[in-house]
This record gives structure tokens, C-alpha cells and sequence, in this order.
């Protein structure tokens, strides 16, 4: 008895493909609503975090956080992230932090940059952020250590297309460093 392979008649052939731009359909859904780590497990979005976005010639983070000061600790994070730094094992540092600008997005470049310039000039880097927001000042302390290594190089935040907006999970952004 002679066995027929599944798909062989054009009539077959046409229902498989139709199944596979269907299943690839799906996975593209999938794909945008859901976030996969590495082995392509789903995990759930978290409330906050960083995901670098492909830009023209230079860096951008996408970032997202509940409320502004999260915002703020996240895009560091991302920042340092890009930077590719390692922080030296032991003597931690604090420095006090207090910005003004005119507006939420103004408050976000003047952080990164005031961290992006720590860390050029003073060979320091910050993974703990204790900050507070009154309408547009910044106040709080950073806490970090001396910087082991940096593989990459951000020349300036950018304000190209910054614009800070309120979702259901809070407020999200994307930041645009010029490298």
C-alpha cells in the first residue's frame, strides 16, 4: 500500500501554506505584545525597565517606569547598560544630585548628562539612585563606585524626538544618544 506525504496535492499544498503564514502571523502578534528573553521563553513585561531599539548611527533606549523618578533610574541603567561599564568591586561613593530644568524631559537629559559626565570626569559610575521630584527639580543622591572598565563611548543625550508620554503602566520614552 503506497502512502501519500501530507501536502502533496495542490489542494494540500495551498492549506499548508495558508497554515504557515498563519502560524507566522501569529508569532508577529505574539512578538509585539509579549517580551521573549533568549532561549525564547515568554516573560512578562516587567513595570520598568530599558530595551535598546535599533537607530540610525547612533544609540536609543526605549524605556518605561510607573513615575518619573523611575523613569529617570531606569534610563541610567539603560545608559550604563550601552556604556558597557563595570564597576570596581569594594569602596562605594554617594554624591548628592540637585537639577533643575524646565520640564520632565529637561529633568531626563540633565540627569543622564550629569551622570554621563560624572563618569567621564571623575571615573565614576551609579547603579543606586534615591531620587525626588518636586514639579521640575531634582534632588536625591546617586551611589556607585569607581568604574573598572567602559568598552563604549556616548558623546551627549539627545532631545531629538524626547518626548515623555503616560500609558496605562505609567509614563515611557525614548532616548537618543549621540555616540
Amino acid at each position: 500500500m503506497r502512502q501519500r506525504m501530507v501536502g502533496s496535492s495542490p489542494v494540500e499544498k495551498s492549506y499548508c501554506i495558508l497554515d504557515y503564514c498563519l502560524q507566522a502571523a501569529f508569532y508577529v502578534i505574539k512578538f509585539r505584545f509579549h517580551q521573549y528573553n533568549y532561549n525564547g521563553m515568554m516573560i512578562e513585561k516587567q513595570s520598568s525597565g530599558y530595551l535598546e531599539i535599533s537607530h540610525t548611527a547612533d544609540w536609543a533606549l526605549k524605556v518605561w517606569a510607573p513615575d518619573l523618578p523611575g523613569l529617570l533610574e531606569q534610563a541610567a541603567y539603560g545608559m550604563y547598560a550601552l556604556l558597557q561599564i563595570q564597576l570596581q568591586p569594594g569602596g562605594r561613593y554617594e554624591c548628592p544630585l540637585d537639577l533643575e530644568a524646565e520640564d520632565a524631559e529637561g529633568l531626563l537629559v540633565s540627569f543622564l548628562s550629569e551622570l554621563l559626565y560624572l563618569t567621564e570626569q571623575e571615573g565614576l559610575g551609579f547603579d543606586a539612585f534615591d531620587l525626588a521630584i518636586e514639579g521640575c527639580h531634582l534632588s536625591g543622591r546617586i551611589i556607585g563606585a569607581p568604574v573598572e572598565s567602559q568598552r563604549k563611548e556616548i558623546k551627549a543625550v539627545t532631545y531629538h524626538n524626547l518626548a515623555i508620554q503616560t500609558t496605562q503602566q505609567g509614563l515611557e520614552t525614548t532616548i537618543v544618544f549621540d555616540v
